[in-house]
């Protein structure tokens, strides 16, 4: 169930900060690394930093995302699932997510 609840989580954060079509058609295989030239720069990621996903969520930039701050970011249209979501990240219960907590909600 907890796996469920995660992915539910990284496809809604991932709908609400535009990657959303990066997990709409399930898993991929992971491109084949090449031998990369000398002074070649290196590829920036697909997904955005989880700071950036923070800054999106956090709207009143206080440092902690808050329920309903969690609610309104995502399209969850039953509050009472959003808020059981929100409470399996939330680790330490103190009611906000701080950025360590979403980090290791998303890498589940």
């Amino acid at each position: 169930m907890r796996t469920l609840w995660t992915s539910v989580l990284v496809l809604t954060v991932a709908g609400f900060v535009g990657i959303g079509s990066v997990y709409a058609n399930g898993p991929k295989e992971a491109p084949k690394k090449e031998k990369k030239e000398k002074g070649e720069k290196k590829e920036k990621p697909k997904h955005p930093p989880i700071r950036e996903i923070f800054k999106k969520l956090d709207t009143n930039k206080n440092g902690k995302i808050c329920v309903e701050e969690f609610l309104k970011s995502h399209k969850i249209t039953d509050r009472e699932k959003g808020k059981g979501i929100f409470a399996q990240i939330d680790a330490n219960k103190d009611g906000g997510v701080c950025p360590k907590e979403l980090a290791i909600a998303l890498k589940k």
